[in-house]
């Protein structure tokens, strides 16, 4: 009877087992298959985007050489007007701030700016709830007039999308072929150098958008220079504004990569 007793406990052992197993690998592939539909359709949502923000920006071009050829300066001012090419995006969304794109690599996104910096962690362009979130700018940033260092949030997703792709900077040879990002405002055209590549943690506030005074901004440069992967060698003045780009990593708890590059254009 013992015996018999022992058999049926390991059977019920075994069928516990098996009900277990087959709940996780359902669980699991529940889970990877929400994934790649969420990522189907935030692809399919960014990539329409890209297209309509495109289009008018081709529109613009034109309208803008139409203008400078017959003396016509009206609603040319980027300064002081909202680009054509957003109009589209700012009636989908009125948190568009601007557009930022990286040669040889997916990041061709527009940017939002939330209330917080938590809502577009979770949240598409369309608002639509999603991992992959979207590109965002902090919500202590102004859009209007440049801070001394703008930021912009993006998620590292597993298949290189948003700023996924952002690693291709920890090799220096990829700096060396693409070390220029753009990133438009909806005011103006814009051109940022990267002086910076590197790992942290959330110890260092590399997400301050103004400093008190200058040599606050020069101490802020030295530590940031003090953690870099491989040197640029180019300088930063108190004059610059710095564009910074934030995505986590896995290297340590709480670990950063950060890329961050100075304005040129101007």
């Amino acid at each position: 009877m013992k015996t018999e007793s022992i058999r049926q406990k390991r059977t019920s052992l075994v069928k516990l087992g098996m009900v277990l197993f087959a709940a996780v690998f359902l669980f699991s592939g529940f889970m990877i298959t929400t994934y790649f539909v969420d990522r189907a359709k935030s692809q399919a949502a960014y990539d329409s985007l890209q297209n309509v923000y495109y289009s008018f920006a081709d529109m613009e071009e034109e309208d803008q050489a139409q203008a400078e050829q017959h003396g016509d300066n009206t609603d040319t001012d980027l300064q002081n007007n909202v680009m054509a090419s957003f109009h589209p995006l700012l009636e989908k969304n009125e948190d568009t701030v601007g557009w930022i794109r990286i040669d040889n690599t997916v990041v061709d996104y527009p940017v939002v700016q939330g209330n917080d910096n938590e809502f577009y962690l979770n949240y598409t362009f369309n608002k639509e709830k999603n991992k992959s979130g979207a590109l965002f700018m902090d919500f202590r940033n102004s859009i209007d007039f440049l801070d001394q260092n703008t930021i912009i949030y993006g998620h590292n997703m597993m298949d290189g999308s948003m700023f996924g792709e952002l690693k291709k900077y920890r090799n220096e040879s990829f700096f060396e072929e693409i070390n220029v990002i753009t990133f438009d405002s909806l005011y103006e055209e814009m051109e940022w150098e990267i002086f910076a590549v590197f790992l942290s943690d959330t110890s260092f506030n590399y997400i301050r958008p103004n400093f008190p005074d200058e040599n606050a901004f020069q101490q802020f440069i030295q530590t940031v220079e003090e953690k870099v992967l491989y040197s640029t060698e180019l300088e930063i003045t108190n004059d610059d504004h710095i564009l910074t780009l934030s995505t986590c990593a896995s290297d340590f708890d709480d670990a950063r990569l950060v890329v961050m590059a100075k304005r040129v254009d101007n």
